[in-house]
């Protein structure tokens, strides 16, 4: 298990940028291998910090944590100017920029004007551009133009002249987990595969899917890293952990293929048309539904996808997701009181015993 790489999510939930910078070279210290940011504008626990901003300052006070979103969408960011963008990150970073990027959710898109399609068939071949007009780019230069001809984005002679330090390019982490069509262009295209938080079984199954397709593109199926994003935090108060736990389960139903495999009840949930990708955060009426609905998962599945418990069950909840297949594990502390203090007591009660120190 020393292999598997152990990143923070940061400025999430009610963690402000100022608060994020801070926490930044403190994760660094403490044996984390990555700082991850998700990428929203407005989200439903509140707006959370522009990840590229907070990675820009983090890169000059750091020396060797990697960078990446987790993730950001294909709406708001031209691919020209992700491309400049996480290429100027790369250098200034000194080689430790990725681009983490998935298909896009309504909060962040309808209520500013953006266009969103409702048809995930759209927005995924939409990512599909988007991903090979980057990489296209990343190899571009002004004594070598390129151009592209797609139904989402059309490139004429184009470069960018700030080159990547990472070669032939900088890490891509596609952001999918239920979706086969994004587990595909995932094996077509990705280095990394960035899912939301799921019980170790289904997440497994979707590995093995990837694993798969990965194969008929021709590559080598342990070339893209498996990461899994992680809500954690520890401690020895039951009552504690089973109230933060009810409050997480309200995001399980965000990856309903795991609570289907896992055998709930579906009839129980709201229709798909309640998907967190078309929620819009003042839209009460759909989240209070999803609310309601999520005092029907029982406690023990909410269990499997966030880990909240002892240092002991939150090592036994790591082990059970790296036979799983995990390689790099997204843990976000911001469902702690105490983030600052999850993290430390990770890295000196969990870490040591899942990298075989004791």
């Amino acid at each position: 298990m020393s292999n598997i790489k152990y990143g923070v999510c940061i400025g999430d939930l009610t963690m402000s940028a100022s608060e994020a910078i801070a926490l930044g070279p403190k994760i660094e210290a403490w044996g984390y291998d990555a700082i991850w940011m998700a990428d929203h504008v407005i989200d439903i626990d509140g707006a959370i910090a522009d990840p590229y901003t907070v990675f820009g300052y983090l890169a000059a006070v750091t020396e060797k944590v990697t960078f990446c979103a987790a993730v950001s969408d294909c709406q708001r960011i031209h691919p020209a100017k992700m491309a400049h963008m996480i290429a100027t990150l790369d250098e200034i970073s000194g080689g430790r920029a990725s681009l983490g990027i998935g298909a896009g959710e309504a909060m962040n898109t309808v209520p500013f004007g953006l266009p969103f399609e409702d048809d995930p068939k759209i927005r995924l071949d939409r990512l599909r551009e988007y991903i090979q007009v980057v990489k296209l780019l990343w190899s571009s230069s002004s004594d070598n133009p390129v151009s592209f001809s797609g139904d989402h984005y059309n490139l004429t002679d184009a470069w960018v002249d700030q080159a990547p330090a990472t070669k032939p390019h900088p890490a891509i982490h596609v952001g999918v987990l239920g979706s086969n069509t994004g587990l595909r262009i995932t094996a077509e295209l990705g280095d990394g595969w960035q899912p939301f938080f799921s019980t170790p079984e289904y997440y497994a199954k979707r590995l093995s899917y990837l694993k798969e397709h990965t194969v008929k593109y021709g590559r080598d199926p342990d070339s893209i890293e498996a990461s899994v994003w992680v809500y954690m935090h520890i401690t020895d108060d039951k009552a504690e952990a089973e109230r933060i736990l009810r409050e997480m389960a309200v995001f399980c139903i965000v990856e309903r293929g795991s609570l289907k495999h896992a055998g709930f009840d579906m009839s129980k949930l709201p229709s798909r048309e309640n998907h967190f990708a078309r929620l819009v955060v003042n839209d009460s009426a759909r989240i209070d539904a999803l609310v309601e609905a999520s005092n029907a998962i029982p406690l023990e599945l909410v269990k499997k996808m966030h880990c909240i418990g002892t240092a002991d069950e939150v090592t036994d909840f790591f082990e059970g997701h790296i036979n799983a297949g995990v390689q790099h594990f997204i843990i976000n502390p911001c469902v702690s009181p105490d983030p600052a203090g999850a993290l430390d007591a990770f890295s000196t009660q969990v870490m040591p015993r899942l990298k075989g120190a004791v």
